[in-house]
């Protein structure tokens, strides 16, 4: 289902992270530790990490950042990474942040 947070492209679907994305972002990149050697977190020994995490990212969420699951076209249910926005403002000037994983 389609939400006002999804942004599809030739190559890409991204949406809302969510709980059930744990076992394939486990998968995909957080428990592989070629991959999260270039990350801002070590690499995940169990689901259950992965699982706290999307837990901590979607808290993040509920303010000025947003947290999204990266997918593959026609497969919205095969996270392969996370990619974060965080939105920043204060008197004199806004700024905008971007991150991602995969």
């Amino acid at each position: 289902m389609a939400s006002l947070f999804d942004l599809r492209t030739e190559r890409l679907f991204i949406r809302r992270l969510m709980p059930s994305d744990a076992p394939q972002l486990f998968a995909s990149y957080a428990g592989d530790p070629y991959i999260t050697r270039y990350l801002s977190f070590k690499r995940h020994e169990t689901q259950e990490q992965t699982a706290a995490y999307i837990d901590e990212m979607s808290a993040l969420s509920a303010g000025n950042n947003h947290v999204f699951a990266v997918c593959p076209v026609g497969e919205p249910w095969r996270p392969v990474g996370v990619l974060g926005i965080g939105v920043h403002g204060g008197d004199t000037h806004n700024s905008v942040s971007v991150g991602f994983g995969m």
